[in-house]
């Protein structure tokens, strides 16, 4: 992973990717395009004289109108991203080549040469997998050099080099895995001064550094022991210290100063027990460590216990470093005030909120492009500008007036307010949404009813009407679908009466207007055309009746962007024919009563390509399922010559996960579980569909999962952390043991120390029985419950009052111990510290128990203190989903037999 990191990282920082252009195309830094006003480079593509598959592609800086690289490609799905063939050149500031990159017909980077700008030295490297492979290479990157030696894809040496000085750089090692193992950072007299240790890529040891790499200075060092975060301290361009950052055990203590050195607030952040939560209190600067100027603070927020009471946002680059806008919130995180101020410092306005803490109630709300104002909780006003600052809408008194970029009207629509959900009615008139200064959506309205909606994308910079929708009664009663150049691709027609989204009836067309044919989904009978996402054609099937006649099956190619290939040709009552990208014919089939008769069939979807072999009508020996674009296996189902599926094999990164025998369509027989060196984890009879006796072994990214059956019933499981290889248990986490299907005893330990945490029992996914909570190995708290009821003793849980639907409004940083003697209620509640802040007893005298509002909520299984990821409930029924959901899926894709689209409506 770290291979693939740094070496990509660099290599595609630069423009590598690019947008056919009809004549300038601009993009931003993430190559998406933009408005020319935020655009990072433009692109222009030129047609090659005899080549009509490729395209020049010349890449300029937006700011400079130099050139940045220049390169013959095709272009991906409509997007910003060039598939490239041959050599691709990059240029530096000066016009001159500073590397070249050869590319495979695949896409796919086969050699390099970067020259080194300080003497010129030529540096060749071969690779392998888009991955360096053997060679040098020297990369001019963010304005800093970066210098690496591979030999067998392994990294010799790795360096990041200041420009201005030869002896200031920092030098990465990797071992033979190509893991970062170690860094170290010499200074401008070329002494090392920093040094840090890696364990699995992650920091262990020393002290590690930040760059900035526009002036290759130190944004912050911090310090580890045995992986484990001690101090940071960040820097300011002046050298001068930024803040300091210490952390013991779950307390990190941060101090910040300004450039002069002066103390600028102190902060303070506990981990919570459940180990993501912070309590957190001080003053909180957040830099703008990403943007043009890493000095430059970018939010204060300014914290008492745990409630964020103020923000405050700034300006950043080009305006000055100022306050933006502050929100003041109530102790208990509700929005109070907003001020939003100028660059220069005055009050340009407030807006004051309503007691809920989110309903605007008085004055003026500025966002981005965008103002509006209230008074006693309705809108007065509100105005949205284009970039340019022309006005997109104004709102008013009930009326919406929408403008194009030269202030000529384009339409308005009256609405009235919605006080119950504090929305909008739209009344009469047409409405404009926008993005990024285009059109994107265009709804009209009569008597409150929508009755018409045009959906824009964003193409070549301008919008184009992509589908439209018409509506009667709120009923859909037609859908038109356009291709890029404006042309209609499709008609449906839907029944004015209908509650469903089903069409009765549509007509398709290719991209010139010609008509394609109809299709009538009540009678099943007509031409059906299927789309891609990007408005390809995919597929073109005529029915009778229900019954499919041929077929015209498209594929994309692999490498070639938006083109598609025809990848089958069938007649339902003769023959099919099937293509690969090439065009050449790789198999000939005989078809008989609308199914595979003899031959091998290529199916292919959006995702997967199955190949299967028929004889006379039946499947017969491998069906192998791969992913589309790729050779890597996802599937093999084996069937016998009477075409009963035998077996299934799961595939994962063409590593063989598991085996599983098959009757009668259903799991059957013992199933074999792999792990990613191939070796056998373990192995489950199943009966009927149902695990039955043995073992089911699960690993994923962080677990190792052990599930037992005996004579068709769940016995135990058991989830342990992974080992260093991440292919064997480590710490025993949790375990489960069974009495029935939904009755068990579940023990959940420590991830790092394995020590108990907590013993109970579960029944009906409801905490029955006994509950023991453990700290440092012995029983603090323990309890009897009945189907989630407490009836004896003590327990420990986060609320009273708790909901797993309202969870991230519960104050994490309190906990309560809820007492059970005989009918003698104690409730104390607690913060962070352990420190009592509540206290009450009550005594039951008569009554019928299930009044009695302490216990007449069941207590959750995630309401359980402290919060662990695995006090939750368990389904028996979900436990083997990888190898039944895979098979599924394999047996839907491989289905010979035609899914005919109907007419699902239901009429008046």
């Amino acid at each position: 992973m770290i291979k693939k990191i740094f070496s990509l990282a660099i290599l595609f920082s630069t423009p590598m990717f690019s947008q056919v252009a009809r004549d300038t195309i601009w993009v931003d830094s993430y190559d998406y395009i933009s408005t020319k006003k935020d655009a990072e480079s433009f692109k222009l593509a030129k047609p090659i004289k005899g080549n009509s598959n490729l395209q020049s592609i010349e890449v300029y800086n937006a700011k400079t109108r130099l050139i940045e690289s220049k390169g013959n490609g095709v272009f991906q799905d409509g997007s910003a991203t060039v598939l490239y063939q041959g050599d691709v050149k990059y240029y530096n500031k000066n016009g001159k080549v500073n590397a070249t990159y050869t590319y495979d017909e695949n896409n796919m980077i086969t050699n390099s040469e970067s020259i080194d700008p300080r003497n010129g030295k030529v540096y060749k490297c071969a690779y392998s997998d888009n991955n360096l492979y053997n060679g040098e290479a020297f990369y001019d990157w963010k304005g800093v050099y970066v210098y690496m030696l591979v030999e067998d894809g392994h990294y010799k040496e790795y360096l990041v080099i200041n420009p201005k000085n030869d002896k200031n750089r920092v030098v990465y090692t990797f071992d033979e895995n190509n893991i970062l193992s170690a860094e170290s950072y010499y200074d401008e007299s070329g002494k090392v001064v920093h040094t840090g240790t890696y364990s699995e890529g992650q920091n262990y040891n020393g002290e590690f550094t930040l760059l900035n790499y526009d002036e290759f200075g130190i944004l912050s060092i911090s310090k580890y022991a045995d992986g484990v975060s001690l101090n940071t301290t960040s820097y300011y361009k002046n050298g001068k210290v930024k803040s300091t950052s210490v952390v013991k055990g779950n307390l990190t203590s941060e101090v910040y100063f300004d450039k002069n050195g002066k103390q600028l607030g102190t902060y303070s952040s506990k981990l919570e027990d459940d180990g993501y939560s912070t309590y957190q209190n001080g003053t909180l600067y957040y830099f703008n460590a990403y943007g043009t100027d890493p000095d430059e603070i970018y939010a204060i927020y300014h914290y008492k216990d745990n409630a964020a009471i103020k923000v405050e946002d700034f300006y950043v680059a080009p305006e000055k470093n100022t306050v933006k806008m502050i929100t003041y919130n109530s102790e208990e995180n509700l929005t109070l005030k907003k001020e939003y101020f100028t660059p220069d410092g005055k009050l340009k306005g407030q807006l004051v909120y309503d007691a809920d803490g989110y309903t605007p109630k008085d004055g003026t709300d500025y966002a981005d492009n965008m103002t509006t104002t209230y008074k006693n909780g309705k809108l007065v006003e509100r105005v949205e500008n284009y970039s340019n600052g022309k006005v997109f809408e104004s709102t008013k008194n009930g009326l919406s007036v929408f403008y194009d970029m030269k202030g000529k009207e384009m339409g308005r629509v009256t609405f009235r307010d919605e006080p119950m959900y504090g929305t909008e009615v739209y009344i009469s008139g047409t409405r404009y949404t926008i993005q990024n200064d285009l059109i994107s959506d265009v709804s009209k309205y009569e008597k409150e009813a929508l009755t018409y909606q045009g959906s824009y994308d964003n193409k070549e910079g301008k919008s184009v009407l992509s589908s439209e929708t018409f509506y009667q009664n709120s009923n859909i009663t037609k859908v038109v679908e356009y291709y890029s150049n404006g042309k209609k691709a499709s008609i449906a027609i839907y029944s004015p009466s209908s509650y469903s989204y089903s069409p009765v009836k549509s007509t398709f067309f290719d991209n010139t207007g010609k008509e394609l044919g109809s299709y009538d989904y009540v009678t099943q009978t007509g031409t059906l055309v299927e789309f891609s996402y990007d408005k390809q054609i995919i597929s073109n099937i005529k029915y009778s009746n229900g019954n499919a006649i041929s077929k015209k099956g498209y594929a994309q190619n692999q490498n070639s962007g938006s083109k598609y290939y025809l990848q089958s040709d069938i007649d339902y009552n003769k023959q099919g024919k099937f293509y690969n990208e090439k065009g050449e014919l790789i198999s000939t089939v005989s078809y008989k009563d609308g199914a595979p008769y003899t031959g091998t069939t290529y199916d292919s979807d959006s995702y997967y390509i199955t190949e299967a072999t028929y004889n006379k009508g039946v499947k017969i020996g491998k069906e192998t399922v791969k992913y589309l674009h790729s050779d890597e296996i996802v599937n093999i189902n084996h069937y016998d010559n009477e075409g009963e599926l035998t077996k299934v094999e799961t595939y994962t990164n063409n590593t063989l996960e598991s085996v599983a025998e098959y009757h009668e369509g259903l799991q059957h027989g013992t199933t074999t579980y792999y792990n990613s060196e191939g070796e056998v984890l373990s192995t489950l009879i199943y009966n009927g569909g149902v695990p039955h006796e043995g073992t089911l072994t699960t690993i994923d990214y962080s677990h190792y999962t052990t599930v037992e059956y005996k004579d068709g019933v769940i016995t135990s499981k058991k989830i342990s952390t992974l080992d260093d290889s991440a292919t064997a248990p480590l710490t025993l986490v949790l375990e489960e043991i069974y009495q029935n299907e939904t009755t068990f005893k579940r023990t959940i330990n420590d991830t790092e120390t394995g020590k108990t945490i907590f013993k109970y029992g579960v029944k009906d996914n409801d905490l029955d029985g006994q509950y023991q909570y453990y700290e440092n190995g012995k029983v603090k708290y323990q309890a009897t419950l009945k189907e989630g009821i407490l009836t004896d003793g003590t327990i420990a849980i986060n609320d009273l009052n708790y909901s797993s639907y309202n969870y991230y409004s519960d104050n994490s940083s309190k906990y309560t111990v809820l007492t059970n003697k005989k009918g003698n209620f104690t409730v104390k509640v607690y913060d962070e510290n352990n420190k009592e802040l509540f206290k009450m007893e009550a005594k039951v005298k008569k009554g019928d128990s299930s009044l009695n509002p302490l216990t007449s909520n069941k207590i959750t299984l995630d309401n359980l203190f402290p919060s662990n990821e695995f006090n939750v409930p368990s389904y028996y029924g979900a436990y083997d989903y990888a190898v039944e959901a895979a098979a599924t899926a394999v047996d839907a894709a491989a289905d010979a037999a035609m899914a005919v689209p109907t007419a699902e409506a239901y009429y008046e």
